[in-house]
């Protein structure tokens, strides 16, 4: 069976099917909505790697309740997954040009995050670095 990321392309639905709409809501609404709250709750910048008063043990305000943010590598990268497969069809439009934009950011900053030996988590790397390696279940290490 080949993986879907090399046959997509070749994936097609009928214009009016209920898939296609659906696609096209997300790639309208939904995709540009996420980078949205991303920013605004400062998922987007987490990979500078800049210490926020969201990561004290008990944050003051939303959207950041405790180790919220231990979720915020995999958040941005189903994010930039669903980004790169609106960008695959619609890449030359508006819409387009502002999340290829946002996706380019995102992959420079995660390049710059990641430490020397290789290793990349965001919780880990600036509020608690002697704990890495200590809960593969639980933390999103892997």
């Amino acid at each position: 069976m080949a993986y879907p990321q090399l046959t997509f392309h070749h994936t097609t639905f009928a214009p009016d099917s209920f898939i296609a709409r659906k696609r096209q809501i997300v790639f309208k609404t939904t995709i540009p909505y996420q980078l949205s709250v991303l920013k605004k709750c400062g998922t987007y910048d987490a990979f500078k790697l800049k210490w926020r008063d969201s990561f004290k043990p008990d944050p003051e305000h939303w959207p950041v309740p405790a180790d919220f943010h231990l979720f915020w590598d995999s958040d941005i990268g189903k994010w930039a997954e669903g980004a790169c497969y609106f960008l695959h069809e619609h890449g030359d439009s508006e819409e387009g040009k502002v999340i290829k934009c946002a996706v380019e950011e995102l992959v420079e900053m995660i390049r710059g995050a990641q430490m020397e030996d290789g290793y990349l988590n965001i919780h880990y790397q600036i509020v608690e670095l002697e704990n890495r390696f200590t809960n593969l279940r639980d933390c999103h290490e892997l």
